[in-house]
């Protein structure tokens, strides 16, 4: 990633963000001019594509690419504002290799392409001390998207992400973390693949990506993670500065646990194929929580957090998919 928010001297912000490895390919081209409609509006054009290929822990690839607007404003200093309109173009493939997909992955395959229009909201309240480096504070972000304004597809969906920081003694800083997310369509379709949420460490870490979460576990097939439409997630984590190394280098360690639950009601696609599909077809889609506990090592380079966890499953099901080591950008 490489951004300049001074963009050739203007006050804009531009940024390009760049990701090739085996599996995912993608980019995001963003421009944003704070003062486009006024002192306080700002106007921000995105323009975005990734690829997803076939591997150790999906037997389909899919690809998105797309374009969104934003304006944003601050309402006061705390809080802030934003309204998008998105466009974007969604499709999975299978991968002959393989072998025989799971039923819900070869019907999204079998719909083709789709165009996604939607409208979204967000709402950011911030009290951080640091906005890079918190030590205090609390920082809140809930969004919203509506699908159906043209395009084939009909959904809405809202996630929430609420962090908590405070110094607890010394150089040692506290932080809580809740998340959520709910996923429903509209208009007597069922929820696009796509669409809904796979757990993976993003949500807790020592899973590996679509790890946990409704999966297709009838022998035979793939046994592909399916996707969930409802999430909550929790995080307790401890960070202190890296001890016998100087503050120069920006090196933090930290310890966590995280636990969560990601399922599929009736309002999602695996769950309306889990009550439709024939008796031979299996669809996990338990409640039960998923946890882990471990430690990390963050580090503050020059092009944003950089951080390497290394999580123990203590809480998982028979048939998630765990991964202990997880290399991420940005705050966890």
């Amino acid at each position: 990633t490489v951004g300049d928010a001074n963009f050739l001297g203007t006050g804009d912000i531009a940024r390009v963000s760049v990701t090739y490895g085996q599996y995912v390919r993608g980019f995001d081209l963003s421009f944003t001019d704070p003062y486009a409609l006024g002192p306080r509006l700002s106007l921000g054009v995105d323009l975005f594509g990734k690829e997803t290929l076939a591997g150790s822990y999906q037997s389909f690839d899919s690809t998105v690419y797309g374009a969104k607007v934003s304006l944003g404003a601050p309402l006061t200093e705390e809080l802030g504002m934003q309204w998008n309109y998105s466009i974007y173009n969604q499709s999975v493939s299978l991968d002959p290799a393989a072998g025989p997909s799971s039923l819900p992955i070869v019907q999204a395959a079998q719909a083709g392409p789709m165009w996604v229009s939607s409208v979204g909201t967000g709402i950011t309240y911030s009290t951080l001390d640091n906005p890079k480096n918190p030590t205090s504070g609390v920082r809140v972000q809930t969004n919203n998207e509506f699908a159906g304004l043209g395009g084939a597809a009909k959904f809405a969906r809202t996630t929430e992400d609420a962090r908590y920081y405070h110094e607890i003694f010394g150089d040692v800083v506290g932080m809580a973390r809740a998340q959520t997310g709910y996923a429903t369509p509209w208009g007597g379709q069922p929820l696009p693949l796509l669409n809904g949420f796979f757990g993976g460490p993003q949500f807790v870490r020592g899973f590996a990506p679509n790890g946990f979460g409704p999966r297709d576990v009838t022998p035979g097939t793939t046994q592909d993670n399916v996707g969930g439409n409802v999430y909550w997630t929790t995080t307790a984590e401890l960070q202190t500065p890296m001890p016998l190394v100087s503050a120069d280098a920006k090196l933090k360690v930290a310890l966590f646990a995280d636990a969560g639950s990601l399922w599929a009601t009736r309002a999602s696609s695996a769950a309306s194929l889990a009550s439709s599909l024939s008796p031979s077809q299996q669809i996990a889609n338990s409640r039960a929580i998923r946890a882990s506990v471990g430690a990390g090592l963050i580090w503050d380079s020059p092009f944003g957090a950089l951080r390497v966890d290394y999580a123990y499953p203590v809480a998982k099901q028979n048939y998630d998919v765990t991964q202990r080591l997880n290399f991420s950008a940005g705050a966890f």
